[in-house]
């Protein structure tokens, strides 16, 4: 549901048939594969709408909600799951429109996580590895065939770790991305520092000292450069 106000109405909906708004899953998707220099403008937007604003849509107005309940004084124990995919995580080629979304996804998930939990909200991501109509057509790996009546491509296999997200157990747990690979469940780990290089000036750095810095600081430097190993 790409639809600003739709997305409103169906949390105000839902506020008045049950009394209350607890728990947001952001699941929607398609997908309009192509390579990158042959995407069409229609296929990006598209994918991103869907996937990014729809998923965008409804947690801005689950979260004015709920920062509104906790103003008025109200226990706000607030969940938001979204579901984000390895392409978006790791990569795949023809999916630069698919897996821009997905990072995005996952990019909203913490930024939701910093900005509502001081209302009592958490915000988590899963990365389910599942069968769908968005994978039909798609090779399956050893790793990933049923065996003794267990698919580990099943949708299903996600129930579980998003009925523990959505409960009052992950209330200490927000602003991480869950991977579900089969019966495995797998904690992922964003972007972090692997190493640094400071200017050797201290002040900016230059194009002339990363000629030689750069290669060193992903462990890549040329045979005969010296590294200062053994040295």
């Amino acid at each position: 549901m790409t639809d600003w106000a739709a997305t409103e109405t169906l949390v105000a909906d839902t506020v008045a048939e049950f009394g209350r708004l607890d728990i947001v899953v952001n699941n929607a998707g398609i997908v309009r594969d192509r390579m990158l220099f042959s995407m069409t403008e229609a296929e990006f937007d598209a994918v991103i709408a869907v996937h990014l604003k729809g998923t965008f849509a409804l947690t801005r107005h689950a979260c004015a909600y709920w920062r509104e309940a906790s103003k008025r004084g109200e226990r706000v124990t607030g969940r938001v799951i979204n579901t984000t995919s390895g392409t978006g995580l790791f990569g795949n080629q023809g999916q630069s429109n698919y897996g821009a979304a997905k990072a995005g996804i996952a990019g909203l998930t913490v930024l939701t996580a910093l900005e509502m939990r001081k209302y009592g909200v958490t915000a988590n991501a899963i990365s389910p590895i599942a069968a769908t109509r968005m994978t039909d057509g798609l090779s399956v790996g050893e790793s990933l065939r049923a065996v003794d009546g267990f698919d580990p491509r099943d949708p299903a296999n996600a129930s579980g770790v998003v009925v523990y997200l959505a409960s009052d157990s992950a209330a200490w747990l927000t602003g991480q991305v869950l991977r579900i690979e089969g019966n495995r469940l797998n904690r992922l780990q964003g972007w972090t520092v692997a190493g640094v290089h400071p200017s050797t000036s201290g002040q900016a750095l230059t194009y002339d000292e990363l000629v030689d810095a750069v290669p060193q600081l992903y462990g890549v430097a040329p045979a005969g450069r010296a590294t200062g190993v053994g040295q």
